[in-house]
């Protein structure tokens, strides 16, 4: 399960680089950074400051929200991650859990659509 990080955020940290290049390096890894509209905060992508758009599970498997438009993280995906599931029920789940974000939708992403799978069900708490 990844760590809680639940508002209110922190400020961003690290060198401000571009929107692309904070996607990528999200998807690579990276617990930290800022750019002109997105910051990391640990597993957490967040766009405005404040709107939580992803939440890393593992080291290629993540829930996106889909309600938000995070254009960057969207064409970052293409071609390194798969969409394994669109609105998977345990999304919404982890997403309380972790953000303390109430029901928004999800799609599931990542490398291996039954590694994801069992990143998404063993995120869950009980």
């Amino acid at each position: 399960m990844p760590g809680v990080v639940r508002p209110p955020y922190g400020a961003p940290t690290g060198p401000l680089v571009s929107d692309a290049q904070l996607a990528a390096a999200y998807l690579a890894g990276a617990r930290t950074g800022q750019s002109p509209t997105l910051h990391i905060e640990e597993d957490v992508l967040l766009a405005g400051r404040f709107e939580a758009v992803a939440l890393r599970l593992g080291v290629d498997t993540l829930i996106v929200r889909t309600d938000v438009a995070c254009r960057p993280l969207a064409e970052a995906l293409e071609g390194r991650l798969r969409l394994v599931a669109r609105e998977p029920p345990l999304a919404t789940v982890v997403a309380l859990q972790a953000l303390g974000h109430s029901a928004a939708p999800w799609e599931l992403w990542g490398a291996d659509g039954d590694d994801a799978a069992r990143l998404l069900a063993a995120a869950v708490e009980i």
